[in-house]
């Protein structure tokens, strides 16, 4: 089993913590890494996975190990469920997403938040800009964001669809948890704001619209990348 608490693997990203609502705790990594930095728990979740997915779960443990660190958790397996989802340990939450190479994972306890009615649940997302084809977008966009992008030049249609894709997987990994339900792409609507997004729920009949019919949550731009945040 790895000693570690705060780990010398991954970098405490605070410009990603702040995406989420006080509370939040973020890092980043860049992989590779060995196998010994996973706990015996772990091993089994990636014993027939392929070289790429080994170092991205790798990577996404060492960066939720050190985000649980800073929470004050010490040093925890965290296993993946038969759904493939992070197991996090009671009193806690979290997200890891990987894109490239790069893995950033974030955490907070279900009691801290800042808010009133605190966090039950965290979703991130990380994607490399110019992976959402156009040949994707009837898949995964509804007919108002794909006649916005229609509507772009390329650069800012590149960055336009990677968001709007990245932003309903924040909001699928953040409502899974709590419903343990599928949305469908075609389910929600993105408006992009100045750094922030809006997703409108277009089906009453998920389980998640029992809670409420829109969601908001923040966005960053850069280096190839965009990052995703929504916390419910």
């Amino acid at each position: 089993m790895p000693a570690l608490s705060s780990s010398p693997y991954a970098c405490a990203a605070p410009h990603i913590a702040a995406l989420f609502p006080s509370g939040v705790a973020a890092y980043e990594a860049q992989g590779p890494y060995t196998i010994d930095l996973l706990f015996d728990a772990e091993r089994p979740c990636i014993a027939h996975a392929v070289e790429s997915r080994v170092h991205e779960f790798i990577a996404g443990r060492v960066c939720a190990r050190a985000a649980l660190a800073q929470l004050g958790h010490p040093p925890v397996a965290i296993p993946a469920a038969a759904d493939h989802a992070p197991i996090w340990p009671s009193g806690f939450t979290g997200s890891i997403s990987h894109a490239g190479g790069y893995c950033v994972a974030v955490a907070a306890r279900l009691t801290d938040a800042g808010q009133k009615r605190g966090i039950t649940s965290l979703g991130v997302d990380v994607e490399q800009v110019g992976q959402v084809l156009p040949t994707l977008w009837p898949q995964l966009m509804c007919q108002k964001e794909i006649a916005r992008l229609q509507a772009l030049d390329e650069r800012d249609r590149d960055v336009t669809a990677s968001l709007i894709f990245s932003a309903k997987e924040a909001f699928y990994k953040a409502q899974y948890p709590l419903t343990g339900g599928w949305v469908d792409f075609g389910d929600a609507s993105i408006v992009l704001l100045e750094n922030s997004f809006v997703l409108n729920l277009t089906n009453a009949d998920l389980a998640i619209a029992q809670l409420a019919r829109s969601f908001e949550g923040r966005f960053l731009v850069g280096s190839g990348h965009v990052i995703t945040a929504l916390a419910i």
